[in-house]
């Protein structure tokens, strides 16, 4: 018999006597409990609650999935191409502000994009970026989604290194919630023979948000590898009229 039948509960996975439930302990402690592959939580209360509480190996067990379940998800992904450019030429438009603002304004359409710093070896960007996401990861965050991007180049070993940065100035109402999402990752260039080079990007996507951790990450990812390809071939035309040297 099924003890959520008999109880006016949800379908509850663990073993509880049907013939002994009497509709509450008389407490509204909120206890974790395993729902098919879902965790769930209910409140203990008057005509829901079987007549023992779960035993204590299944309260532990329950928790332990909890525990699990809100762990911080991680997602990594790689993409590379071959670029018509040594790696110097690369470089060189890579730290660039009128090759950076062509791309992410011209070519990407990105709602908004500014250079705060930028050196020999180092670059600050302000990024408001143009996404198209699935409904729910949509709402969580939001037309004003901005960040900033800061990166180092060591140019011995001819690798960028990057991490998304949360603005200074974040509008403590807009979204995502600090930390909701956070990026980091690193761009390798090697000389491939005949004045090209190979570009390697490697990024890791961490989502922070219970029950949507996965589909953040992966519509992340999406739209990150999508601009790389955009940004492949818009650098492929720029080196090739010779706008960088």
């Amino acid at each position: 018999m099924n003890p959520s039948a008999e109880c006016g509960a949800s379908s509850l996975e663990v073993d509880f006597d049907p013939d002994t439930c009497m509709g509450g302990l008389g407490t509204n402690e909120e206890i974790p409990i395993v729902n098919g592959s879902f965790l769930a939580r209910y409140r203990m209360g008057p005509a829901l609650v079987p007549g023992r509480p779960p035993l204590a190996s299944e309260v532990n067990a329950a928790k332990g999935l909890r525990s699990s379940s809100a762990s911080t998800h991680m997602k990594t992904s790689t993409t590379s191409t071959v670029l018509p450019c040594t790696p110097e030429t690369f470089w060189a438009a890579f730290l660039d502000e009128s090759y950076l603002s062509a791309l992410y304004l011209a070519e990407l359409e990105y709602r908004a994009f500014a250079v705060i710093e930028i050196g020999e070896t180092s670059r600050k960007l302000r990024i408001v970026p143009k996404m198209s996401l699935p409904a729910p990861v949509a709402r969580l965050i939001g037309e004003s989604f901005a960040y900033e991007e800061h990166g180092t180049l060591d140019r011995a070993r001819s690798e960028w290194t990057w991490r998304m940065v949360q603005p200074s100035n974040l509008d403590p109402k807009s979204k995502p919630r600090k930390d909701v999402v956070t990026m980091h990752g690193t761009v390798r260039v090697e000389v491939a023979g005949d004045g090209h080079c190979r570009r390697t990007d490697d990024f890791c996507i961490e989502a922070k948000m219970f029950g949507l951790g996965g589909l953040i990450e992966s519509s992340v990812e999406k739209e990150l590898r999508r601009a790389r390809a955009k940004e492949y071939a818009f650098l492929t035309r720029w080196v090739e009229v010779g706008r960088t040297g």
